[in-house]
């Protein structure tokens, strides 16, 4: 359970800072300081890519770029509160993150057929494997007889 606990934690912590980060490259001087921290990157291809997110989220609209950067604090907080209670070993934090967890599969499967990646199988792996073994386990306690 811990270590479901420290992924989610950690996924709260990634989706905070691309909020933040998001939110950061609305305003054009934090933007040109990015751009040179792209140049600065060692490979090629993280170049390309890293430019092209950037360039993504600098020509979003206002709008849109607050509603993502929302979205992503709403997420932040979903993940935060199933990992600090998985942490403390609460039961309602068994059900929230399978039934959250399991919510978002098929989205990534949609997303996985449409634009394959490793990464993406390997997040489709992980959520699946997650949900398994809550969903074992909370079945395992439902079937326990009461003491």
């Amino acid at each position: 359970m811990r270590v479901i606990a420290a992924f989610k934690l950690a996924e709260a912590v990634l989706f905070a800072a691309a909020a933040v980060a998001a939110l950061n490259l609305l305003r054009p001087s934090v933007a040109l300081e990015l751009e040179g921290w792209v140049a600065d990157l060692p490979y090629n291809a993280q170049q390309r890519l890293t430019r092209r997110a950037m360039t993504w989220l600098i020509g979003l609209p206002r709008g849109h770029a607050a509603t993502l950067a929302t979205g992503m604090f709403v997420y932040s907080l979903l993940f935060a509160v199933e990992g600090i209670g998985l942490w403390v070993g609460r039961r309602w934090a068994e059900w929230l993150t399978a039934i959250a967890t399991a919510s978002l599969v098929p989205i990534e499967l949609w997303e996985l057929t449409h634009r394959p990646s490793m990464v993406k199988v390997l997040v489709v792996i992980v959520n699946l494997a997650v949900v398994v073994y809550l969903v074992r386990r909370l079945g395992a306690r439902e079937s326990r007889p009461l003491a």
